[in-house]
Formats: structure tokens, sequence, C-alpha cells
């Protein structure tokens, strides 16, 4: 069952007989699962501390890392996408707005 998330470019369904998860598997050791509220947080994060609007689906894996679910350093994260409706962007950026002096 699928719920609504920021995360949406990273749901739905795999074709049938796509070659997607065969190849995601043969390539990665693990996957790690992150929080919408995690998500919230790393998409306020990219644009105080870096003045970049990323969506949500750029945001989980740097949601993964500032969490401390990336225990391997150094580590790369490839923020990609920023199709965020302006006004959802907005409302997470001013909910984190108090954490944004500690970034």
């Amino acid at each position: 069952m699928e719920t609504e998330s920021l995360a949406d470019g990273l749901s739905g369904a795999v074709q049938e007989g796509a070659i997607t998860i065969p190849l995601v598997k043969s390539y990665l050791t693990g996957i790690t699962l992150v929080s919408e509220a995690e998500i919230e947080q790393a998409i306020a994060y990219a644009w105080y501390a870096h003045g970049q609007t990323i969506e949500g689906s750029a945001a989980a894996a740097l949601a993964a890392l500032l969490s401390g679910k990336v225990a391997h350093r150094p580590a790369v994260v490839v923020l990609t996408g920023g199709n965020i409706q302006s006004d959802t962007h907005t409302e997470i950026c001013q909910r984190w707005t108090k954490r944004s002096s500690q970034w």
C-alpha cells in the first residue's frame, strides 16, 4: 500500500519485466529508509545552509546522511531534482526555521 510522500518521485510501481530492480540489487549493499520528517529537515537544510531548492526525492539521500543513518565516511550525496511546489517548500522551511541557525 502506497502512502503520500514528499519523495513521490521514488514511489510507484516498477513495470513488469523491467530491469530496474535486478540492476539496483546488483550494485547496492543495502537500502536506508528515512521518515517524512527527515526528508523535510533535509529540504530545509539544503535551503538554509546552501541556498538550494530540492524536491523530496532528492532530499531522501541527504536525509539519510543528516540523520546519521549513513555510517561510512567520506560519503557522497548526489542531489538532483528541484521539482517542489513553492508553497510546499516555503511551509517546510518555515517549520524548520528555528533549526536553521544551527546549520
